[in-house]
């Protein structure tokens, strides 16, 4: 299971630099829950990716530089330090998330530098 939950949380990291919100909507469980500082909590597939698509439209590119995946088979979570860049801005963030038992994501809290935000 370590090395599935692994392969899915990369999977999703990729599909999010990569813009594919279609490979997104895949792996999404329909009652997904997104919970960031910035859009506060979010509850469901079709709202969530909402949300994507508006990251991915304010980011001309999306780029990750750094990535650090942390796997607790236990709890089927996933936590992933990340350093990327949305355009010139370079953000600092850590990815907490959850798994189904069928192995779609079921939640993402995101724990990220609002510092970027204060301009």
């Amino acid at each position: 299971m370590y090395e599935k939950l692994r392969t899915l949380a990369y999977r999703y990291f990729t599909n999010f630099e990569n813009k594919d919100i279609k490979a997104l909507e895949e792996d999404f469980s329909e009652d997904i829950t997104l919970f960031d500082p910035v859009v506060k909590l979010v509850k469901g597939k079709e709202a969530v990716l909402e949300i994507n698509k508006n990251i991915f439209s304010d980011c001309k590119t999306i780029e990750f530089t750094k990535q650090d995946i942390f796997i607790d088979e236990s709890k089927m979570t996933a936590v992933g330090e990340l350093e990327f860049f949305c355009g010139e801005t370079k953000i600092n963030v850590v990815d907490i998330i959850k798994f189904t038992d069928d192995l779609k994501i079921q939640s993402i809290t995101a724990y990220l530098d609002t510092g970027i935000f204060k301009d």
